[in-house]
């Protein structure tokens, strides 16, 4: 894989040379095979000749004649292929040097070397809570050269530099992709030393691609046909063969198209099945990769299919996606006649590493869930008994097919956004499956595996961001994301205590990026300016609050959107508002924060070892712990704000030191630091409307007022 140096530096003049000779000679070529055929060729044909001479004769100038018109053939080909990989590469090229304008805009700068780091002279407050000063940018520039990055990667700027780093990651490896399928279309072209000249087999690198992928998935096929009696050797392979197309089309739905449904739920459950095989960690590790693969590739035919290109069949994608839907109801019957898994749960175990069309993925969900409600109690089926089927791969195949489809789910958030726009979907994916029937298989973060899968797709469905993408960036809300946004908060409000503590983070996540709605709810005074119902909002965050990590990603995060509402001096429905009620409005929503907690962990808190695990848990968080994986509130975390965020860490440590709540303290004393701060921040925003108002125009004042604010605030009914 090129690097981004070497990608950013190229110099096309011998490309470009090489292009353009190729293109003489494939001119020179076709004019030559022209003469040839029009002259030599012709007159031979013309002519009465026999006997062993004249046929010998004619034999060899025929072959010649015809050699001028393939090497025009191949010189034309192999001038296509290398226009068409120095346009690619242009482009990446191209593209790698406006991800770097992008990233110096956002106070960002991409080393040589492709590291994306912070630009010196501004000031940070690191993890623990110590203020320290980026370098110069020559100071930085020295280190740059020793390889010494991680001073410059500030965490109110992790998001960001996350992002920009899977984006040039992105580009490069397409870069690489091309650069693979030229090399072998060249080499293809050129044939082997003293090969006769023949006609091109494709005339640009498109056409190349085209070919190269339907070999390889011939390729691949004839391995799958082997099915259970597959050596390892030869699966190692199918997976190389599905790793090195899984971003080429052609592959992809010429693969699809010759692997019915059928065919394939069975090649998966003969290889899955431990019985069949044996314990072999290897075997399993090589399955386990292909796996991950073949969900990805499956993916781009999905897609591919419903894109509308010419290349495509979508009516053969559209078709295979119904048969696989149809079948997955039905038990696999393995290739020695024992009794293996349900359709659902072979294909989506392989659905949560790929990107589907929406139109599958909804007809995949509806089918899904209206099969599994009519087991009793709904989903107990896809337990696994004693007797029955077990995976080679261990834990690592979900027999909860839910988690596989809501990976996908959420990796395709107009799939997400559609799927909870439905309000009985939304109700049984939120609280309405009942867990005590399902397999109690548990994710990376030891919750269960299923639930953090669909609190992922609800934050897809929500924000429009695939939660999975470390390159995604927030995008502009529309209708579908605030209404989602409004059911779930219903649903999961009602659930009360009985809300799946696996939803907390990915919730809080969302209210992160709707931090303006979540802001003008929990600090608006009057109904009219408050865009979700604040009742329900209080409620889940009173559940989200239970769990240290998603309080402190949400009150963190949400002082960034604090200090962003100073700038709207409006309400939320667009009525004209004083600046000071901004200020106002910012003590409120710290109250309700406030309010939420204290409910959430009076009764948590009850017992020495609850308190004591709680107060581990928050002091283990620093400012840098917590940012880092906020990437949902968008470039707010850019503008200072660790400073007032440190202000609350400040605050949450000293109570937990002090062990004082809200039954013998105000908010305004328990956030003063937080409040302080607020209040700084708001008058460097305004300070003209400030000095002309005698209530905001001191210091004393200010405070005062958001200190008023936030006790009242703290009234959930207020």
């Amino acid at each position: 894989m090129p690097t981004y140096q070497q990608l950013t530096s190229l110099d096309f003049a011998q490309l470009n040379q090489a292009v353009e000779d190729w293109n003489t000679t494939a001119q020179r070529m076709t004019e030559l095979g022209e003469e040839s055929s029009d002259g030599m060729l012709a007159k031979t044909r013309a002519a009465n000749w026999f006997g062993m001479n004249a046929t010998a004769s004619g034999e060899r100038i025929e072959q010649a004649a015809l050699a001028f018109t393939y090497a025009g053939s191949q010189a034309s080909g192999i001038y296509g292929v290398l226009r068409d990989f120095r346009d690619r590469q242009k482009d990446c090229q191209q593209r790698l040097r406006e991800l770097s304008e992008e990233a110096w805009g956002k106070g960002l700068s991409v080393t040589p070397d492709g590291q994306v780091v912070a630009r010196g002279g501004n000031a940070y407050t690191d993890d623990n809570g110590n203020q320290q000063y980026r370098l110069t940018d020559e100071e930085v520039e020295r280190l740059y050269r020793q390889g010494d990055y991680s001073q410059f990667q500030p965490p109110e700027l992790q998001a960001e530099i996350n992002s920009i780093k899977a984006r040039i990651q992105a580009v490069l490896e397409e870069s690489d992709e091309f650069d693979k399928a030229a090399s072998r279309a060249l080499l293809e072209l050129a044939g082997d030393d003293g090969a006769p000249f023949a006609m091109s087999a494709y005339s640009t690198l498109e056409s190349a691609e085209r070919r190269q992928g339907f070999e390889d998935a011939e390729e691949a096929l004839a391995i799958i046909d082997k099915g259970p009696t597959a050596t390892d050797e030869e699966l190692a392979h199918l997976n190389e063969l599905l790793d090195s197309q899984q971003n080429n089309e052609y592959f992809a739905t010429h693969l699809m198209s010759q692997l019915p449904p059928n065919k394939l739920l069975l090649f998966l459950g003969d290889i899955y099945d431990a019985e069949g095989t044996g314990p072999d960690d290897h075997r399993a590790a090589i399955i386990g990769d292909m796996g991950e693969n073949l969900g990805f590739v499956l993916g781009l035919a999905s897609q591919s299919g419903h894109a509308g290109t010419d290349t495509i069949q979508p009516d053969m994608v559209a078709a295979w996606e119904d048969d696989m839907v149809a079948l997955g109801g039905q038990r696999v019957i393995l290739s020695d006649g024992r009794q293996g898994p349900y359709g659902f749960q072979l294909m989506s175990n392989i659905m949560g590493s790929g990107e589907y069309s929406t139109h599958y993925l909804t007809n995949y969900h509806e089918a899904l869930v209206s099969w599994e409600q009519e087991m009793s109690p709904p989903g107990s089926a896809w337990n696994r008994t004693a007797a029955l089927y077990t995976p080679i791969t261990g834990d690592a195949f979900r027999l909860d097919p839910m988690t596989g489809l809501m990976e996908a789910t959420a990796r395709s958030p107009e799939a997400a956004a559609t799927i909870f726009s439905n309000d009985e979907a939304s109700e049984y994916l939120l609280t309405g499956r009942p867990l005590e029937g399902l397999p109690p298989e548990l994710g990376e973060g030891g919750g269960r595996a299923a639930s953090e899968a669909i609190g992922n797709a609800f934050l897809a469905a929500t924000t429009g961001m695939n939660p999975y993408d470390p390159g995604a960036l927030p995008v502009e809300h529309e209708d579908v994301h605030r209404r989602n946004l409004d059911r779930g908060l219903a649903i999961t409000a009602e659930a009360g205590d009985d809300l799946q503590p696996e939803f907390r983070e990915p919730m809080a996540k969302v209210f992160l990026n709707h931090g303006e709605e979540y802001v003008q709810t929990s600090g608006g005074l009057d109904e009219r300016e408050r865009p979700l119902h604040k009742e329900h909002l209080f409620e889940v965050t009173r559940q989200l609050s239970r769990d240290p990590d998603a309080y402190a990603l949400l009150n963190s995060g949400i002082n960034a959107a604090l200090v962003e509402s100073f700038h709207h001096t409006e309400t939320f429905d667009g009525e004209p508002i004083d600046p000071g009620d901004t200020l106002s409005r910012a003590g409120m929503a710290v109250g309700f924060l406030e309010q939420a907690r204290y409910e959430a962990l009076h009764g948590e808190l009850a017992t020495e070892e609850s308190r004591a695990v709680w107060d581990a848990r928050m002091q283990y968080h620093g400012w840098g712990g917590i940012v880092g994986q906020t990437p949902y509130a968008g470039d707010i975390f850019q503008r200072g704000v660790d400073v007032w965020s440190q202000k609350w860490l400040d605050d949450e440590l000293e109570r937990i030191n002090d062990g004082y709540s809200l039954d013998s303290k105000k908010v305004s004393e328990i956030r003063d630091r937080q409040l302080v701060a607020l209040a700084e921040e708001w008058y460097e925003i305004h300070p003209d409307w400030a000095e002309s108002s005698e209530s905001h125009n001191t210091r004393f004042g200010r405070v005062g007022e958001i200190h008023a604010s936030a006790n009242l605030g703290n009234n959930r009914n207020s």
